[in-house]
């Protein structure tokens, strides 16, 4: 296999922080609401 070039860290290293700062965002404002009625979505 060859070595990864510095590109490859440098795109490894930001999809990474993406994918972290994804997942925070999700938790910190609970985007996601697990709810099986969909109108207790609505609500606020």
């Amino acid at each position: 296999m060859p070595e990864m070039i510095p590109l490859g860290w440098f795109h490894t290293i930001l999809g990474i922080g993406a994918l972290m700062s994804g997942f925070y965002t999700l938790i910190k404002y609970r985007v996601v609401a697990l709810a099986t009625d969909p109108a207790s979505c609505m609500r606020s």
